[in-house]
């Protein structure tokens, strides 16, 4: 089961951004940053029925005398309209756009059973550079992520116990009740209580200590320490937080581990003191990993085939439950100074054979092919004529010469039934009645709008609708492996839309949410 995040990148101009490693966002007083997204139903109305201030408008109010008309302004709360000279039509022949750089966002891997078989590749591949750097010193680090797909409560049962490559892995001790695939949880922190945590290290060191790993020890008599409220009493029992242990394991390794857990823990509970079973009681210890940060391309040009293998070298997926993944788009908008024909000999070299049409409908839908020798480049309106191949791919047949440094981009939220195929309709009726109580189904109770430094109608976004362009491309992957009765491989779970300045004010994208209403709330928005 999977998310889909589509998070558009988009470019403002380097001169403007703070440098690598600051953190804006670092230097403003917490009262001023909230967790909340600005109140929507003062966005709603804002966007229809409030009135609002042209830049120009502004700009001559800067320079009356007395400056009574502009004191005044600052006495209300106002909305800035950007007048048509600061922006450039999306639609303008002389703009190209261009998405044609995925990241890969977020990643997060939840296994089937009991033990670390999210951490161990398939059977017949062997990984010389395998590292799992194992530290178990962190029981305050909590877990984060809103959109995961966990199928388990985890409010008290998560420790993060180290990292393989670029992934974190956590530990976890699930009740089997609360292991299923639809789960409505309520809201919890994930880090375990002192005394859970105490034993679980204990549990940790008995598997390390049997598979015979990592210097690990444990002493015979004090397997269970009677004072397990006390870490002290830990570190007498063993040096499982010993600072000279060996902390890296090697795929093999991890194997072994895997294995003493599966094999050991019925026995290691049944053994166990009263107290120490009541906490386990009903419980699985495995793992989840869980990578975030926008350092992953996606099928860059010319390797599909080998990202294809090393994503199947990487685990073995029958051994996984679901995968929770996020894909960041990045959306550059460039001035054009020249169209350039692409030949047609290389544009039929890149086809293979395969026809082209004038629409991107699915295969059962579409008209007799085009001639691409004889079809018009350019529309009536100048407008280059686009082509797409059977899949519905659009095939380019010019090719831009862009300025080097692209336009600054914002969403326009007064487009967003375009973007989400929703009826405009319906919204400025939504606007005056939006409340706690709206329908589930309500547009503004599924999509979020933060507008930037008091533009009402300009910002970013945060949905659980599914932009239209994408609702074929899921639907496709899901006619094509889904099995009768099965449930859906592939979900939607929600996309988001900002301007790549927020990844330059906040770069622990780990701990950033973009859509928080911090930077809203920093930059003025409606507040």
């Amino acid at each position: 089961m999977s998310s889909h995040h589509s998070s558009l990148l988009q470019h403002v101009y380097p001169g403007h951004l703070p440098p690598q490693g600051v953190d804006l966002l670092d230097e403003v007083l917490p009262t001023f940053l909230i967790d909340d997204p600005v109140d929507q139903q003062e966005v709603a109305r804002n966007l229809y029925f409030d009135p609002d201030w042209q830049e120009d408008d502004l700009n001559n109010f800067s320079h009356q005398v007395p400056a009574k008309s502009p004191l005044s302004l600052l006495r209300n709360m106002g909305t800035v309209s950007i007048d048509e000279g600061y922006t450039v039509d999306p639609l303008n022949r002389d703009i190209a756009w261009n998405l044609s750089t995925s990241f890969l966002d977020l990643c997060v891997c939840v296994p089937r059973a009991i033990g670390l078989h999210a951490l161990i590749p398939p059977s017949h591949v062997v990984d010389i550079h395998y590292a799992f750097e194992i530290a178990f010193s962190s029981p305050h680090k909590e877990y984060k992520s809103r959109y995961a797909l966990l199928g388990f409560d985890p409010t008290g049962v998560m420790l993060s116990i180290g990292t393989l490559r670029s992934e974190e892995v956590w530990l976890v001790l699930a009740t089997k009740d609360t292991y299923h695939p639809t789960p409505e949880f309520p809201p919890g922190s994930s880090r375990m209580s002192a005394t859970f945590y105490h034993m679980v290290l204990m549990f940790l060191a008995a598997t390390l200590d049997s598979a015979g790993l990592v210097d690990i020890q444990t002493d015979l008599f004090s397997r269970y320490p009677d004072n397990i409220k006390e870490l002290k009493s830990v570190k007498e029992a063993c040096n499982i937080l010993n600072s000279t242990v060996t902390r890296s394991l090697r795929q093999i390794d991890v194997e072994r581990w895997h294995r003493a857990i599966v094999t050991i823990y019925p026995t290691w509970l049944a053994e166990a003191p009263a107290a120490w079973r009541k906490a386990f009681s009903g419980r699985i210890p495995f793992c989840i990993t869980s990578a975030y940060g926008q350092n992953q391309p996606i099928l860059p040009t010319r390797n599909h085939q080998e990202q294809r293998i090393s994503w199947t070298r990487s685990r073995n997926y029958k051994d996984i439950r679901h995968i929770t993944f996020a894909i960041a788009t990045d959306v550059r908008c460039s001035e054009v100074h020249e169209w350039i024909e692409r030949p047609l000999e290389e544009i039929l070299d890149a086809l293979n054979g395969d026809n082209v049409y004038d629409t991107p409908l699915s295969s059962d839908e579409l008209d007799a092919p085009l001639d691409l020798a004889t079809y018009p480049l350019y529309d009536e309106e100048g407008h280059e004529n686009n082509v797409y191949n059977v899949d519905g791919f659009r095939i380019p047949r010019l090719l831009p010469r862009v300025s080097l440094i692209p336009y600054g981009v914002l969403f326009d939220f007064r487009r967003a039934e375009q973007f989400f195929g929703t009826d405009r309709s319906s919204f400025a009726d939504e606007a005056e009645h939006i409340s706690d109580e709206t329908p589930a189904q309500s547009f503004y109770n599924k999509t979020r709008f933060f507008p930037v430094a008091g533009c009402k109608n300009l910002g970013h976004f945060q949905s659980s609708i599914l932009p239209s362009i994408m609702a074929p491309v899921v639907e496709t992957i899901n006619d094509v492996i889904c099995k009768e009765h099965d449930m859906l491989p592939l979900k939607a779970v929600s996309c988001q839309g900002y301007n790549e300045l927020l990844h330059r004010t906040r770069y622990r994208h780990e701990s950033h949410d973009a859509q928080q209403g911090d930077i809203t709330a920093w930059s003025a928005g409606l507040l």
